[in-house]
């Protein structure tokens, strides 16, 4: 699945239109059309607040390999496991 069919899926199961998703993320709507038909790219900033509002890792969004349970959420990381040398 190619990153614009991902964008576009996220926001629609969220109910989101494509207006009220750039208005989140302060784009255009033209952005978001560009992104989910593979004619445009978000740039790193709206990667990172695109994983963060649907809750997905930056790598699900700009893989196009199929996702995995343990690929597409975020995964809370307990630093106690990892003890400073």
């Amino acid at each position: 699945m190619l990153s614009g069919e991902k964008i576009q899926k996220l926001r629609a199961e969220q109910n989101l239109s494509q207006k009220a998703l750039a208005e989140k993320l302060a784009v255009s709507r033209q952005a978001i059309a560009k992104w989910e038909t593979n004619r445009g790219i978000p740039d790193i900033e709206n990667l990172k607040s695109l994983a963060q509002l649907f809750n997905v890792s930056i790598d699900y969004l700009v893989s196009e390999e199929e996702p995995t349970a343990n690929h597409v959420m975020k995964q809370p990381i307990d630093l106690e496991n990892y003890p400073i040398p």
